[in-house]
């Protein structure tokens, strides 16, 4: 599998625009982002301002302090909506093994600060809102998970990522689309990626 090379390091700036160039480039790889944006936009419709990030909670130090804050700004019945990565059974030999960032589902709520990519813990979304559901009411008790949505077992893989050449070509998206949906609706546990959303009481 073709892999690309990047020039600068992993948490120069530079390295983010060559990401976003890459996204734009890749067709199947920029649907996906499409779908998942579209998401936000629908969620915009039917509730106050919210906060919207796409895999960014896994990189961000001290999740405690994040959520405090952005919990403070948020209006009443304001979202955090999160797309991030999923610790399911798909997700963990993915993650566990294939990924350059660092997954321990056995991590707390913080995370080294080394740098805007390097420093991670994947498996941080799936300890704050499913493992240690409990702790976060106990925190956060004027704040709700109202929904985690599994989705995305196959068409990221498929899209080669960052990293990768797609291993499909652009026309099949509908056919494995369509997959994915139907994989998704039969069991969380092939998902790649899930959907957290929490209110402001």
């Amino acid at each position: 599998m073709i892999k690309y090379q990047f020039e600068y390091d992993l948490d120069d700036v530079r390295t983010n625009l060559a990401h976003r160039e890459i996204i734009l480039q890749k067709e199947f790889f920029k649907r996906i982002y499409e779908k998942w944006y579209s998401e936000f936009v629908n969620a915009s419709k039917i509730s106050p301002p919210g906060i919207f990030m796409i895999n960014v909670f896994h990189l961000i130090p001290d999740a405690a302090a994040f959520l405090k804050e952005a919990m403070r700004t948020l209006k009443s019945a304001g979202k955090i909506i999160l797309i991030e990565p999923a610790s399911s059974f798909w997700g963990r030999i993915i993650y566990g093994n294939l990924h350059h960032e660092p997954f321990d589902p056995k991590g707390n709520w913080t995370i080294p600060s080394t740098g805007t990519l390097s420093g991670a813990n994947i498996a941080l979304p799936w300890i704050v809102f499913e493992r240690d559901k409990t702790e976060f009411k106990k925190q956060f008790p004027e704040r709700e998970i109202t929904s985690i949505k599994y989705h995305t077992p196959i068409l990221y893989l498929l899209s080669g990522g960052v990293s990768r050449k797609a291993l499909v070509p652009f026309w099949t998206w509908s056919f494995f689309n369509g997959l994915e949906n139907v994989m998704t609706k039969i069991t969380k546990h092939a998902s790649l990626f899930h959907t957290i959303t929490v209110v402001k009481k």
